[in-house]
């Protein structure tokens, strides 16, 4: 860790920098900074964004004139300058892309530079459009070395998953704290149930949409239990690229989908729970080998509300979904056939299942108490 010459031994104003995730995102908005705010801290978090304003008590300083979650290096130079003209005491940045600002602002100026790292990034890259791909053998080899040699010159280490807090760990980094993505109770409740589902029984994802995470493969189960004469729908709940929003709806023309699928698009999380109360199956058929080691929070969304899940069998599934819960499948489409019609034509096993993901996020997979770790890792800053 970095030697400071920070005499202050108060905490009192925490800047969020993200250049590479929406302004509202859950984990860093709805989660972090809000609890950060609520218990006491002068948030601000700096972002691109449409225009700055104040949200659920954190202040949003905008940079550029647009949302995006993906933004550039001129973005990611907006949030150091803005950063820079903060007078705060932390920086708590979120993204590989502001390592090196991160670093500038901790020789800088005399405040504390804290690196939430959300992925294990030597294997995400390889899934990412950046960098290009005849750069993955030397990201892949270097990177975890590169982002240790960086995070030495930051006061602590966020980790997102137990995998990327004891990889720190090993490289011998010390005031690493593990803030799982679980999700927020207090988000996740409505009295009222609006959403009407339009067939018999009916499969929900909620996330980001791609084919890393498992676009084709839904869509393909839907087709399949169709074909094998089940009224079946398919939710997806999620931002989709119109790359492959054009991919999905030749797949869906192309196999008679059009009453079964229904896009949502993104819906705000206070409201995400009328939709996932309506269903039947959560959903979580990653690419196993670039989710291997990410906690996917969809899965806790969806046990808290009552639903049995379908996801791809990885070493982060295996640990975090019991099998009272629901059911671990291979990349083979056979299986999540197999799988989902179980827990459909099995009243009782759905129901079981449902109550016993609830139980154990309310005991154990909840924010609620995952927050603790990240106030007890600022107060002992």
């Amino acid at each position: 860790m970095k030697n400071t010459t920070n005499n202050k031994t108060d905490i009192n104003d925490i800047s969020i920098l993200t250049s590479s995730h929406s302004t509202f995102d859950t984990r860093i908005f709805h989660k972090e900074a809000c609890s950060l705010a609520n218990a006491g801290y002068d948030v601000t978090l700096i972002t691109p964004h449409y225009e700055s304003t104040v949200r659920n008590g954190v202040k949003i300083k905008a940079v550029g004139s647009e949302d995006s979650e993906s933004a550039d290096f001129g973005h990611a130079r907006e949030i150091y300058t803005e950063a820079k003209n903060t007078e705060t005491d932390v920086y708590h940045f979120h993204d590989p892309g502001l390592i090196p600002f991160a670093i500038l602002l901790s020789y800088e100026l005399d405040a504390k530079v804290i690196y939430d790292c959300h992925e294990d990034y030597k294997r995400a890259f390889r899934h990412y459009n950046y960098p290009p791909d005849y750069l993955n053998p030397i990201t892949t080899r270097l990177y975890p070395t590169l982002q240790s040699l960086s995070a030495r010159r930051f006061d602590g280490v966020v980790a997102a998953t137990d995998w990327i807090a004891r990889d720190f760990n090993k490289r011998g980094h010390e005031n690493v704290t593990l803030v799982r993505n679980f999700p927020k109770k207090s988000i996740l409740k409505s009295d009222n149930i609006s959403i009407k589902a339009e067939h018999k029984h009916t499969l929900v994802y909620v996330g980001g949409l791609s084919e890393q995470r498992g676009l084709f493969r839904m869509l393909r189960l839907t087709r399949d239990l169709r074909d094998q004469g089940m009224d079946i729908g398919l939710w997806l709940i999620g931002y989709l690229n119109s790359n492959d929003e054009n991919k999905a709806k030749k797949y869906i023309n192309k196999n008679g989908l059009e009453s079964n699928i229904r896009l949502f698009g993104y819906v705000d999380p206070d409201k995400l729970f009328d939709y996932l109360k309506s269903a039947d199956i959560g959903l979580c058929l990653l690419n196993s080998k670039r989710a291997e080691y990410i906690i996917p929070t969809k899965m806790f969304e969806y046990m808290y509300s009552e639903l049995p899940i379908i996801a791809t069998r990885t070493t982060a599934t295996k640990q975090y979904l019991p099998d009272d819960c629901g059911i671990l499948v291979s990349e083979e489409a056979a299986e999540w056939v197999k799988a989902a019609k179980e827990i459909l034509l099995n009243s009782n096993k759905k129901k079981n299942m449902g109550k016993a993901g609830k139980k154990r996020v309310e005991t154990k997979y909840c924010w609620e108490t995952e927050q603790q770790h990240l106030l007890s890792f600022y107060k002992d800053l």
